[in-house]
C-alpha cells in the first residue's frame, strides 16, 4: 500500500501545501456540478486537465441511480454502477468498468502531464480496496501534479491514511478555490467559476 510523507510537498518552492484537496461530497450532486465548472474553466484557461467526472443518473421506477465516470481528455463514459435490479442489496459497482476508467486517467497523467487531476471520487473501492483511482492518485502525486477530488464523508479518514499530510479536506468550495489558486500559481488567474 502506498502513502506518502509530506516531505513530498516540500520538494518545490511553488508546491501547493497539500497535493489533494478533498472536497465533500453530499447526496445532492453539488461537488459534482462544481467539479465539471471548475473543469469547464480549467479547459478554457487552456490547463492540460485528467480525470473523471461522476454522473448520477436517475432511472424511473428505481430507486438507485446509474453510476457513470465520463473521462476528461476522451469524453469516453464508462457506466461504473451494475444494474442489479431495484431490490438488490449490497454493491453494485462495476469493478472491472471503474479499472478500466482508473486505468485511461493513469495512462494520460503518464502521457500528457496534465496540470491537474480531477476526480470525482475516493470511494469504497479506494478506501477498502486500495483498487479503483487509486493509482491515478499516487502517479499525479508523485508527478507534483495537484489532485481535486470528491470524498463522502465515510471515507475521509481512509484519504487522510492514504495521502497524510498531503491532503486538506476542503469544507467548501470557496476553500476549493483558493487552494487551486495555491496549487496552479498564476495559470489559475483568474478562476471564474
Amino acid at each position: 500500500m502506498t502513502t506518502f510523507r509530506s516531505e513530498r510537498a516540500t520538494t518545490r518552492a511553488d508546491a501547493p501545501p497539500a497535493a489533494v484537496c478533498a472536497a465533500l461530497r453530499g447526496a445532492d450532486g453539488a461537488t459534482d456540478a462544481l467539479f465539471g465548472r471548475l473543469a469547464e474553466w480549467a479547459r478554457g484557461a487552456g490547463l492540460r486537465i485528467a480525470g473523471t467526472l461522476q454522473r448520477d443518473e436517475p432511472r424511473p421506477g428505481r430507486r438507485l441511480c446509474d453510476m457513470t465516470l465520463d473521462d476528461l481528455v476522451t469524453g469516453r463514459r464508462f457506466r461504473i454502477s451494475e444494474d442489479r435490479g431495484d431490490l438488490a442489496e449490497g454493491c453494485r459497482l462495476d469493478s472491472a468498468a471503474l479499472t478500466e476508467a482508473a486505468a485511461l486517467v493513469e495512462r494520460t497523467i503518464h502521457e500528457a502531464a496534465p496540470d491537474l487531476v480531477i476526480l470525482s471520487k475516493f470511494g469504497k473501492a479506494e478506501a477498502e480496496e486500495g483498487a479503483g483511482l487509486r493509482d491515478a492518485i499516487a502517479v499525479a502525486i508523485e508527478r507534483d501534479i495537484p489532485v481535486l477530488i470528491g470524498v463522502a464523508e465515510d471515507y475521509v479518514e481512509a484519504l487522510r491514511r492514504f495521502a497524510g499530510d498531503l491532503c486538506v479536506i476542503a469544507a467548501d468550495e470557496a476553500q476549493v478555490r483558493r487552494w487551486l489558486r495555491v496549487g496552479l500559481g498564476e495559470r489559475a488567474t483568474p478562476i471564474v467559476v
